[in-house]
């Protein structure tokens, strides 16, 4: 009888690792897309540059429309995304690495997700042109 109880209890808690780490990754993957989107913004506001259209999407078709041309630092606005993404990402996990709290476990995983996620972007960005 106790045999059948481990058994039914250590397949739920597998069921709920797998739950969580995919949430977890979830959760990182869109909290990822809105740091990298909030690095945009925050380099548009260094240049003076006021935004009317700021959208996000999971999928990637997020853009933003500035309301006048931007003359210069086209660069630095372009590659903020990454960089703050990347920034913000690996410091938080070298911070709490040794944290262990579950709620923490979507924010230590955005570390190792957004270094994929922006290497694909960099390399799909090398592929178009």
């Amino acid at each position: 009888m106790t045999k059948k109880i481990k058994t039914i209890v250590n397949s739920n808690t597998g069921f709920q690792i797998i739950f969580l780490l995919s949430g977890s990754f979830i959760f990182a993957y869109c909290f990822g897309i809105i740091i990298h989107e909030l690095g945009h913004v925050l380099a548009y506001l260094y240049y003076g540059v006021s935004t009317n259209v700021f959208v996000i999407h999971p999928f990637g078709r997020n853009y933003m429309e500035p309301v006048v041309d931007i003359v210069h630092g086209k660069f630095l606005i372009g590659a903020s995304g990454t960089l703050f993404n990347v920034f913000c990402a690996i410091s938080f996990s070298f911070l709490f690495r040794h944290t262990k709290k579950l709620f923490l476990m979507p924010f230590l995983i955005w570390g190792a997700t957004s270094l994929i996620q922006e290497s694909i972007a960099i390399i799909l960005d090398i592929i178009k042109g």
